[in-house]
């Protein structure tokens, strides 16, 4: 939650630009028509200012990658834990930066085959549909659009947690095996 957090903040910065943009609140600053061509003032404001900021919203992902991961292991507060992580993705900048970008990708792959998968739950759901509301197009179409981001959404944990492994294994590594020692749950410690 806490990279999530930090991540929010530029990439809605990033859209409300393309808002503001948008709703012409930016002087000199129009959005292109279809027979009209882009301004030079348009791409610097309208494409180019919202990827800068998105790209400054993946460099706070990276590098608070590992807070949450910190504050788990360490039992520290959430302001402790951003500094631990800004501090252990420091020196591996490259590496935490592949792994992040590596971990989207396959959360993005495993999201868009459980969607794939979500239309075979959709195809027997909108078949129960049409049989108990007699028939209605409307409600089973809506049924039909909707279960297999839903589908996807419920399972999409399955391929989340493996990432938080990773980044929990990537944190020991950066970490040198230095953090403290823990004992099992209930067992004292010593």
């Amino acid at each position: 939650m806490l990279t999530l957090v930090c991540a929010l903040v530029p990439g809605l910065a990033g859209l409300l630009v393309l808002v503001a943009v948008e709703l012409e609140m930016v002087p000199g600053v129009v959005w292109p028509t279809y027979h009209d061509p882009a301004t030079v003032q348009f791409i610097l404001v309208g494409r180019i200012l919202p990827v800068v900021i998105w790209a400054l919203g993946f460099v706070l992902m990276t590098r608070f990658s590992l807070a949450t991961t910190v504050r788990v292991a360490d039992r520290s507060s959430a302001t402790a834990a951003m500094r631990r992580s800004w501090t252990l993705t420091r020196t591996a900048r490259l590496r935490t930066t592949g792994i992040c970008l590596l971990s989207t990708v396959a959360v993005a792959v495993a999201f868009m085959v459980l969607k794939w998968l979500g239309t075979y739950v959709a195809h027997w759901a909108g078949l129960f549909m049409l049989a108990t509301t007699r028939d209605n197009q409307w409600v089973t179409g809506v049924l039909v659009i909707i279960t297999p981001v839903a589908v996807a959404l419920v399972l999409l944990p399955l391929a989340l947690a493996p990432m938080g492994v990773l980044l929990a294994c990537l944190r020991e590594r950066l970490d040198g095996g230095a953090g403290e020692a823990r004992a099992p749950s209930g067992a004292p410690i010593g």
